[in-house]
């Protein structure tokens, strides 16, 4: 074989293989194509199906706190309800000393002014005089109370449509608490709020994060202990910060779950009590917030979820 056979037959059999090669590599990537195609179906899917239970995870923080609302309404209905009774009451010995008033005549008989002192008797008129004020301020304070309770409520109707506007976390506080109704069952809560302090957002989902987060230390205290609620102001890297502590006595974290409390479908609690897409959900929000959501927390020991949010800006 002469030597330009043997370079011809080394070139065909490496351009062979070269053709073998690209014929693989294409092959190769179209699969790897296909894959990506389906790996981003996939993924869709998840984030589909993702955001569809953090709705559900809402809806279900929205209904908890349309119960706990519904709870605080029952009070202040009872208390107007039982004044309602007082005033039929007192109304009726009024239109009857009335009565007998009018039918006095200018000369009235003894027994026309013995009916009217007995009924001044029964009236008991100092008393009347005493209560009759108080009774009314009660009745207005409470339909007040539940009118403003309704307002909150179909404020949660309008659930993602709420424009971001000025918050008042002592306001916000005090609706996450009286969300709790009952559930906090024999646990302490002390607050340490000092000065009101006000944040840019929505009001409603940062409700569903204060709510969330005293339902999480109720569980974890088992509905008896201690739970301190702080609200304070801090300066970092020339911004101002309004910082909410939940702090609780329960049962705690244990360290290798630390890092994946915030992580979706992740929970410590047992089948079938959480979605685990609280925390997930809180987490988001306060990123939405331009803020924070970090947590301390010892096995047997408590922990502590501090919700950092900016401040509203000074006009």
């Amino acid at each position: 074989m002469s030597e330009a056979d043997a370079y011809l037959r080394a070139y065909q059999r490496e351009r062979q293989a070269r053709l073998l090669a690209e014929k693989l590599l294409d092959e190769k990537t179209r699969v790897l194509y296909d894959k990506v195609l389906e790996l981003n179906e996939t993924l869709g899917n998840l984030q589909h199906t993702r955001n569809q239970l953090l709705q559900t995870e809402k809806l279900a923080a929205m209904g908890q706190l349309t119960s706990g609302l519904a709870h605080e309404i029952n009070n202040p209905i009872g208390f107007c309800i039982s004044n309602v009774k007082c005033l039929r009451e007192w109304s009726a010995q009024l239109i009857a000393l009335a009565q007998h008033a009018e039918a006095l005549d200018n000369t009235p008989t003894a027994a026309q002014l013995s009916n009217l002192r007995t009924t001044l008797e029964q009236l008991d008129l100092p008393y009347l005089q005493e209560e009759l004020p108080i009774l009314l301020d009660e009745t207005e304070h409470g339909l007040s109370r539940v009118r403003d309770l309704i307002s909150k409520l179909q404020q949660y109707t309008e659930l993602g449509q709420q424009q971001e506007q000025s918050i008042s976390l002592h306001s916000s506080i005090a609706m996450a608490l009286a969300t709790l109704g009952e559930h906090k069952q024999q646990c302490h809560i002390e607050k340490i709020l000092g000065s009101d302090i006000v944040v840019i957002g929505n009001e409603l989902e940062v409700q569903l994060i204060l709510s969330h987060l005293l339902n999480n230390a109720v569980d974890a205290c088992h509905g008896k202990g201690l739970i301190r609620l702080v609200l304070r102001s801090h300066t970092e890297q020339d911004r101002e910060w309004a910082i909410i502590e939940v702090i609780d006595s329960g049962c705690g974290i244990a360290a290798e779950n630390l890092q994946r409390i915030f992580d979706p479908f992740f929970s410590t609690k047992d089948v079938g009590h959480g979605t685990g897409l609280g925390l997930s959900m809180s987490y988001s929000i306060a990123i939405k917030h331009g803020g924070s959501l970090s947590v301390q927390s010892q096995l047997g020991q408590g922990s502590c979820f501090s919700l950092q949010l900016p401040l509203a800006p000074v006009v």
